[in-house]
């Protein structure tokens, strides 16, 4: 069983507030992608289901510099079906200037509240438009919800 202090975050609300008031976004790259339609024929009239997941690391730079990588994989089948009909991957390489470094204890809230909330918007255009490109009709994926 899971230590309740092991799933309290490590860096309280307040210290959190203070190291994200000192972080600004440089840019944004893909920094690598890959799309696979794995099926000939895709019905479009049939119902899909979409699944996604994401992962995140990071590294420091020289002085204040920090680079953050921002993995995300998502997948196209049929509903009810295990086959896959296309599989998207990309993962996108932000640079940031913090006023702190950047610690493990603070990635770790920042991987599950900034992050996704900075990315998901350049993913859901990727996936938009790579999926039309494969002569597919596009997908909207759904807001990223955080509390």
């Amino acid at each position: 069983m899971e230590d309740p202090k092991e799933a309290r975050p490590k860096v309280s609300p307040k210290e959190y507030r203070e190291f994200i008031k000192g972080v600004e976004l440089l840019g944004i790259i893909v920094k690598e992608s890959q799309a696979r339609r794995l099926a000939d024929k895709i019905d479009i009239s049939r119902r899909v289901d979409l699944n996604t997941n994401e992962r995140a690391d990071f590294r420091q730079g020289d002085g204040n510099a920090c680079f953050v990588q921002h993995h995300y994989d998502l997948s196209m089948n049929y509903n009810g079906e295990h086959d896959k009909l296309l599989e998207v991957r990309c993962t996108f390489e932000l640079a940031l200037r913090t006023a702190r470094p950047m610690t493990k204890d603070y990635f770790e809230v920042f991987a599950q509240v900034n992050l996704p909330v900075n990315t998901w918007p350049y993913f859901r255009e990727f996936v938009h438009s790579t999926i039309s490109r494969m002569g597919l009709p596009p997908v909207v994926l759904p807001l990223v919800k955080r509390g």
